[in-house]
């Protein structure tokens, strides 16, 4: 009586989990299906889950992410690791080694009905042309089914839960202070030339937000300018003098203004 108690709390547990504006969600007999491998995530979400990994508006020296997906399965823990089993999508364009890496196999460690997959993505120059994706497929095998695929919304359109989705790019547009801001000329004088990594460099050295050079709303104040200037013409010559050079994407020394002294 127990385990017919149990097994029905877990059924009614994941259709309220997944019932979202009379959405409906096949509900598999745990003893016809086994454990049943899915992205958590999915359950309350209107479409595939994707995280965006962007390197554009981060310091200089920042060379990879640590990316965490969550995984779940249903049924009860066991006393040993799970290896998860997965696949590629033909669409992916991110290749494995190159422009991500893992931390761990994916599995569901012993004694757990719910883990995450590490992926480390790396920041590779080709990132700042273009925009990569990582597709994911849950599959099936000695220790998990897939017999959870997804649910219907009202709108007819399917939520799979064994999909996800992963962006990754080092892509930012040129900072308006020295295009559209009204002060450009000056900021010239004081930042000199623009380059990304110099903007990189500058988030770094002076842990400000990347809001001041991409967000027109934030604005930069006068004295702003002329502090950062100087305080970044002093640290790049201590650098220098420590045998340090900092290049830009152009293979340029990166260097302030005339008038940051």
């Amino acid at each position: 009586m127990k385990n017919i108690i149990s097994k029905t709390y877990l059924l009614l547990l994941i259709i309220m989990l997944v019932s979202c504006k009379q959405d409906t969600l096949l509900v598999f007999d745990q003893e016809a299906s086994g454990a049943n491998i899915y992205f958590p995530e999915t359950v309350t979400k209107n479409d595939t889950v994707s995280q965006l990994i962007s390197f554009g508006y981060v310091g200089y020296s920042t060379i990879d992410s640590l990316v965490r997906i969550p995984i779940q399965t249903t049924g009860n823990p066991v006393d040993h690791d799970r290896l998860v089993a997965y696949e590629y999508d033909t669409s992916n364009t991110a290749r494995e080694n190159e422009h991500f890496l893992y931390e761990r196999a994916p599995i569901i460690r012993a004694g757990r009905i719910n883990d995450t997959i590490l992926l480390r993505v790396k920041r590779t120059a080709d990132m700042t042309a273009s925009q990569f994706k990582l597709r994911y497929k849950l599959l099936a095998n000695e220790n998990f089914n897939v017999n959870l695929p997804g649910r219907a919304l009202a709108s007819g359109r399917w939520v799979p839960f064994v999909y996800y989705n992963i962006y990754m790019d080092d892509m930012a547009g040129v900072s308006y202070l020295w295009t559209t801001f009204a002060g450009r000329t000056t900021v010239a004088l004081y930042f000199g030339a623009y380059s990304r990594k110099k903007v990189d460099l500058m988030l770094e050295v002076l842990g400000v937000s990347s809001a001041i050079f991409y967000d027109p709303k934030t604005g930069l104040q006068v004295s702003q300018l002329v502090n950062w200037s100087k305080y970044m013409a002093w640290w790049l010559k201590e650098e220098e003098n420590k045998g340090k050079v900092y290049y830009d994407e152009n293979g340029a020394k990166i260097t302030m203004g005339t008038s940051a002294g």
